[in-house]
């Protein structure tokens, strides 16, 4: 795998693509040891990586959005080889790629009007494909994790906390389709199995969609709580700033009183927001 690959088989769209490329064609003042620098610092850590973009960035005269964009892809080709040991298609590969680079270049793009990734933000969620433990299969993403915080038991089967799980993400933008998301379960399900030697599959999913609050203000025919219903609660939590994050991604600083209400899902949350009803987030587990 290298870089002129997977810029022409994961499908990005122009402007990120362009991005890249200009990056990736420009006249370095130091290229290798450039290059070198980042990768050893995304070893270190995230604050260490964070550190050594700004000062690269600077270096060069570039955006750290920017450069942050074109490090990411290389790491990605870097983990290619991990896919290739545990014989995991190509197809599973620049899915998973496309998904995460076309959402945070998407983000930083409506946010700064540049295609990047930006500084500091979504470092913790980049590591989890970059180090080959999330998978785009179907219409959901799915993350091994060896360290469950959580306990529950569904039809006999009993997670205790630090065992192997399945993490369930839901893609932002990703309209959900009780038969699209019941195929993305049976396709992980082979995929874990195959790829990982798990025989016991646990899916949790720790998100605003399963908070109970839902049910009261959505149809029953709702995707999102058709998407709850396969789930069986075993944690509720507060957590009013992740609900408005996810309802309203673009209006971070705004007042509860000056939110939108252009839906009903909008002011359905704004009404019990300010009578100061439960919002929050909840955790379920289904096999």
């Amino acid at each position: 795998m290298d870089f002129d690959r997977i810029i022409r088989e994961c499908g990005l769209s122009r402007g990120i693509v362009e991005t890249l490329f200009k990056i990736h064609n420009r006249e370095w003042k130091n290229f290798g040891e450039s290059l070198s620098a980042l990768i050893d610092a995304y070893d270190k850590g995230d604050e260490a990586f964070g550190e050594a973009i700004a000062t690269v960035a600077k270096l060069e005269n570039i955006t750290a959005e920017e450069l942050n964009l074109y490090i990411y892809v290389l790491l990605y080709v870097r983990i290619y080889s991990l896919y290739r040991e545990k014989n995991i298609s190509d197809t599973i590969f620049f899915a998973t790629v496309r998904r995460e680079i076309e959402t945070i270049a998407g983000l930083c793009f409506k946010e700064l009007g540049i295609y990047g990734i930006q500084q500091n933000k979504y470092r913790l969620w980049m590591r989890f494909s970059i180090d080959g433990r999330l998978f785009s299969l179907g219409a959901l993403n799915f993350e091994i994790r060896y360290d469950s915080e959580f306990c529950g038991e569904v039809d006999g089967v009993i997670l205790k906390k630090g065992d192997t799980h399945i993490s369930v993400h839901i893609p932002r933008y990703e309209k959900l389709s009780e038969e699209r998301c019941e195929e993305a379960y049976r396709q992980a399900r082979e995929f874990f199995k195959k790829h990982f030697g798990l025989e016991k599959i646990i899916f949790l999913c720790h998100s605003w969609m399963l908070h109970p609050w839902l049910e009261e203000v959505l149809p029953k025919t709702s995707g999102i709580i058709k998407f709850s219903e396969k789930y069986k609660k075993i944690e509720v939590s507060e957590d009013l700033a992740e609900v408005k994050y996810w309802i309203f991604p673009d209006d971070e600083n705004t007042s509860l009183e000056e939110l939108p209400q252009n839906t009903s899902l909008q002011r359905a949350f704004g009404e019990k927001a300010r009578a100061g009803e439960s919002l929050g987030v909840a955790c379920g587990i289904r096999i």
